[in-house]
């Protein structure tokens, strides 16, 4: 019996750090791993962090010291990668490496792959920090080694039309495709017989970092609140912005509109869709925005930005309501308007839902991954 390749994944950070690219890798690992024997590689950055675990989808290897600097000390800490990698090859096992976003992980896949031409190298692009950040970012090295990772790139995918349009842009030539996250539709779906509820309730699920924007939100609240008494707005994650966030409610007056959640499973994430009326992240950059089609999944019209890779799935008025990025104006005469208009609110979550079914299916993402795997290894 031939064995199953074996797919080196290599991500900065790994469960329990949750987001967006984390829950993608998880989440196609699941539906591949008959097919693919996945070997995740990550930084460690916790000294509590085991170096090595088996997990459903296979081991996970923790490299580093247990520090915040380990996603930096990836690409020099790849002894043990290599060591694997060419005791597979003397096996007759099938190699691919999978870069997942512009990262020091994919940097040291990237390296791996310069060292070895006979492995082939596929780069996915989840970043969301955008094309500015890409450019200018860590005076330059993002830009530089973006470069690099798409000169050793057999085939590239990314999750939005913007990123892979980045990739041409960054001199990338070869086969590409664009493959959005996916969405489990059995998880994310409308509630049956949800009740109907005063309460104006909204949410948001997002890292509490500057790009997204949670500070305008909260100002927005603010104003939408006058309008609307009893209004709620739940926060779910965290990050290196909550505090400040929390002193903004405060100082604005909104700490108990306002809810921060915390870091919720991931697995939680649609019970809470399911109890809120209106989705809001008014993001200034995003590579796809999984957040943005799990709500839309689940049955709730969306508020967001024309930033990225929203505008694959964000249209006005017909997938869901754009407002101007850092302005919470705007941004909360859009959330008045579909809690007054229930006939527009609803109109908009069904299209938006129509949409992630026809874009988004989490089964169709993981064949149109193992097709891209199968052909970079057919090379």
């Amino acid at each position: 019996m031939t064995a199953k390749p074996i797919l080196l994944a290599f991500i900065t950070s790994y469960f329990p750090d949750v987001g967006g690219a984390e829950v993608a890798l998880r989440q196609i690992a699941e539906r591949l791993s008959p097919e693919f024997e996945f070997l995740i590689v990550t930084s460690r950055r916790r000294a509590a962090s085991p170096r090595h675990e088996v997990a459903g989808t296979g081991p996970i290897w923790r490299l580093g010291l247990g520090s915040r600097i380990d996603k930096w000390l990836l690409p020099a800490m790849l002894a043990p990668v290599r060591r694997r990698l060419a005791d597979e090859r003397a096996r007759g096992r099938q190699v691919l490496l999978w870069g997942v976003d512009i990262t020091q992980a994919s940097l040291a896949a990237s390296l791996l792959r310069r060292l070895d031409r006979q492995v082939p190298f596929v780069l996915t692009i989840q970043y969301g920090e955008g094309l500015e950040r890409v450019a200018r970012g860590r005076a330059g090295w993002i830009g530089r080694s973006f470069r690099f990772m798409l000169s050793q790139s057999d085939r590239v995918t990314a999750i939005s039309s913007p990123l892979l349009e980045m990739a041409r842009a960054y001199g990338y030539r070869g086969p590409a495709a664009v493959i959005p996250n996916g969405v489990d539709l059995k998880r994310f779906r409308p509630v049956a017989g949800k009740p109907e509820t005063s309460i104006p309730r909204l949410i948001t699920v997002s890292r509490l970092v500057p790009k997204n924007a949670i500070d305008v939100l909260i100002r927005a609240v603010r104003l939408v609140a006058k309008e609307h008494p009893g209004l709620e707005c739940r926060v779910l994650g965290d990050g290196p912005g909550r505090a400040r966030l929390e002193r903004l409610a405060l100082e604005l007056g909104v700490q108990d509109v306002v809810r921060f959640e915390g870091t919720v499973p991931h697995d939680e994430v649609a019970r809470h869709l399911g109890e809120c009326r209106i989705f809001v992240r008014p993001s200034r950059s995003e590579g796809m925005g999984n957040a943005f089609v799990e709500a839309m999944a689940a049955g709730l019209p969306v508020v967001g930005t024309a930033v990225g890779g929203l505008t694959d799935s964000l249209r006005d008025g017909e997938t869901g309501l754009l407002a101007k990025v850092d302005d919470p104006e705007d941004l909360a005469a859009k959330i008045g308007l579909l809690l007054t208009n229930r006939g527009l609110a609803e109109r908009l979550a069904r299209q938006g839902q129509a949409w992630v079914r026809e874009h988004c299916d989490l089964e169709a993402t993981a064949r149109a991954y193992a097709a891209v795997f199968h052909e970079t290894l057919r090379r």
